[in-house]
């Protein structure tokens, strides 16, 4: 995910540098891509809200809860959950 984000962080600032030097071909496509960027972000964001959620639930309830324990859960509740926004 973190190479993806500097990837992108890097496009973004060559495609301005780009539109500035009297290219903006890299930007409108960039431009393009915005919606799914954000589609990319909140669904990102709805996922890592339930996978908190659910480990603060399992500590609070003395749950022992390991890394597999917390992405399989995660996964079980946020798949049926995102879906059906």
């Amino acid at each position: 995910m973190g190479i993806g984000l500097i990837a992108g962080l890097l496009l973004g600032l060559l495609a301005a540098a780009l539109s500035q030097r009297g290219h903006p071909g890299l930007a409108d496509l960039v431009r393009s891509l915005r919606p799914v960027g954000s589609l990319f972000l909140n669904r990102g964001g709805s996922a890592v809200f339930r996978a908190v959620a659910v480990v603060f639930v399992a500590r609070l309830y003395g749950i022992p809860f390991g890394i597999s324990e917390m992405v399989a859960a995660s996964v079980l509740i946020a798949f049926p959950t995102c879906s059906a926004r």
